[in-house]
């Protein structure tokens, strides 16, 4: 059995251009974004892995995730720890306590800690 990208919103297919074709976004997202890119475009797993030169494992898992839970699917799933960011805006997951902020208008992956 082929497994294929489900069809996706028009918000969905905006989001996912701009993540698979952002340079300011952590390179993990980006490479899942184009994942599903390369998956619209008609590619399958064999090729999209070889492209993106990562295992067809990987190429399938987030295909699987994406099916699923959409974009948000794409972030990583939460870890027991330290403070972590998302894809909609930097949310610290709990666990910190050291003083760990995000800064103000800065983008996703700026944080400050208070010594």
């Amino acid at each position: 059995m082929t497994l294929r990208v489900r069809e996706l919103t028009p918000e969905e297919q905006d989001q996912i251009k701009h993540l698979s074709q952002s340079r300011t976004a952590p390179a993990r997202w980006v490479e899942r974004a184009r994942i599903i890119q390369l998956a619209r475009e008609g590619l399958r797993v064999p090729a999209i892995a070889g492209r993106l030169q990562i295992g067809e494992d990987v190429v399938r898992q987030w295909l699987k995730r994406f099916n699923t839970h959409g974009v948000a699917g794409l972030d990583d799933a939460p870890r027991s720890g330290g403070t972590s960011h998302d894809l909609h805006g930097g949310r610290d997951r709990g666990g910190g306590g050291h003083g760990a902020h995000r800064s103000q208008g800065a983008g996703p992956s700026l944080w400050v800690v208070d010594v």
